[in-house]
């Protein structure tokens, strides 16, 4: 036991020992000619996208794809029960749009 004690009160003395930190003093300049000798990478900005936009965007498309899959459905006829969808579509599509047309004001 006496042992384990004696080491551990080593390794303990070692853990709190200030490390003594030595910097050059050349050491800033050459990082300031290295500096020098890089070449700037250009940064490319990527403009973020919302999830509400990209949500918007695909519900236009489904509702695209709905338009046109039920507006051979309606025909002529204006009391059909497709012709009343196609028109749903239509305004959840214009409402959808002026939506996305007002957040890119704001």
């Amino acid at each position: 036991m006496d042992r384990n004690d004696e080491l551990e009160a080593t390794v303990v003395r070692a853990l709190e020992q200030k490390p003594a930190v030595r910097v050059q003093e050349s050491f800033a300049a050459r990082v300031a000619a290295m500096a020098v000798v890089q070449p700037v990478a250009p940064v490319k900005a990527r403009r973020r996208v919302s999830v509400g936009r990209v949500m918007a965007m695909v519900a236009m498309v489904v509702l695209a794809v709905v338009l046109f899959a039920v507006a051979p459905l309606a025909g002529t006829r204006v009391a059909s029960w497709p012709f009343v969808v196609e028109m749903i579509v239509l305004v959840q599509m214009a409402a959808i749009g002026y939506g996305v047309m007002r957040l890119e004001r704001l």
